[in-house]
C-alpha cells in the first residue's frame, strides 16, 4: 500500500522533471521530482527515499543525459532539510501510522512512502520537535 503525499506530484510544466540518482549497491536509480533552475541545476521537490546525501529543496548539478534523464552529479547548496526514515512495525494499524504522519505534516513535514516504510522530509526551523515525535513514536 502506497500511501505516497501528493504534494510534488500535482506539479506541472516545462520547469518541472526528475533526477535519476544512483544508489550504492543497487542495480537501479532512484528518481526524484525536480525544478529545472538552469546550467544543469535542479531542486530537488520530491522527498528521496533510499538516496542518501540529498534532501528535499537541496540545489543539484545534474549531468544532462537527455531531454528527459537528468542524472546526478553532487549537491550545489545544501537546504537544511533533512530526510528520515521510519518503518512502522508489521502489527501497528495503518490508521496510526496516518495519524502520526499527519502530525508531521501539519508542522511543515513532507513524505513518501511504500507500505510501512516512510521518507520523512524534515524542515530545518522545526527538525529538533518533529524527531523528538518520531522519537515518542518508537517508544510507544
Amino acid at each position: 500500500m502506497c500511501l505516497r503525499n501528493q504534494r510534488s506530484d500535482r506539479l506541472t510544466g516545462p520547469e518541472y522533471t526528475y533526477i535519476w540518482i544512483d544508489l550504492p549497491d543497487a542495480s537501479y536509480q532512484e528518481t526524484i521530482d525536480a525544478k529545472k533552475l538552469g546550467d544543469n541545476l535542479y531542486q530537488i521537490l520530491g522527498v528521496p527515499f533510499s538516496a542518501e546525501d540529498v534532501n528535499q529543496h537541496d540545489i543539484v548539478e545534474c549531468r544532462d543525459v537527455d531531454e528527459v534523464k537528468h542524472d546526478f552529479v553532487k549537491v550545489v547548496k545544501f537546504s537544511g532539510y533533512r530526510t528520515v526514515h521510519v518503518e512502522f512495525p508489521q502489527e501497528t494499524n495503518s490508521n496510526m501510522w496516518l495519524h502520526h504522519i499527519q502530525q508531521l505534516e501539519n508542522m511543515g513535514a513532507d513524505w513518501t512512502n511504500s507500505g510501512r516504510y516512510f521518507s520523512i522530509s524534515l524542515p530545518p526551523n522545526s527538525y529538533e520537535i518533529m524527531f523528538q515525535h518520531i522519537q515518542e513514536w518508537e517508544r510507544q
